[in-house]
């Protein structure tokens, strides 16, 4: 089950997007050595942002964005 949590601030026209969830490898995706790979991962992508003033919402364009992708998990090959 995913988790979303949204901070904003309007005040400095900046947010925070947090998303936890559990991600499985695509059956059949692996190529090469990973041809039959196959597992799960727990991760977590974090978006924060600064908007343009003066909307200052998701229909205002970027100043700066910044992307982390966290996480751990288990992998078989087999």
């Amino acid at each position: 089950m995913s988790r979303l949590d949204f901070r904003g601030d309007a005040a400095t026209c900046s947010g925070n997007v947090t998303v936890t969830d559990a991600a499985p490898i695509v059956e059949g995706s692996g190529t090469g050595a990973y041809k039959r790979i196959s597992g799960v991962f727990d991760l977590t992508v974090t978006i924060d942002e600064v908007d343009t003033k003066p909307n200052c919402d998701a229909s205002a364009q970027f100043r700066a964005e910044a992307i982390v992708i966290t996480g751990s998990g288990t992998i078989a090959f087999g």
